[in-house]
């Protein structure tokens, strides 16, 4: 999800692993980022008790032009190989 420019040029890229992704959602003017999250493919809802994590990242970058493909494939492609390291670390904790 990528917002609208700030008045000083700052975008938020925010990235969510996909299998957890439940919605996105962004107001009118870009001010208001959102996401909704749901415990993965196998299981629509949340059981009572029930534990989960997901990667999320959010970048917030100068840029008053609206980002390129590429840029954005390359910071989802980095996002993406992250995952299993992030997960791992999580779990020390």
């Amino acid at each position: 999800m990528v917002s609208h420019a700030s008045p000083a040029g700052w975008r938020s890229v925010i990235m969510i692993e996909a299998k957890y992704a439940a919605s996105l959602a962004q107001g009118i003017d870009g001010e208001a980022m959102d996401y909704v999250l749901f415990p993965g493919p196998d299981q629509s809802v949340f059981a009572n008790g029930a534990e989960f994590s997901t990667h999320i990242r959010h970048v917030m970058l100068k840029s008053p032009e609206l980002l390129g493909m590429k840029q954005l494939e390359e910071l989802w492609s980095d996002f993406q190989h992250s995952h299993t390291a992030i997960h791992d670390r999580a779990a020390e904790h």
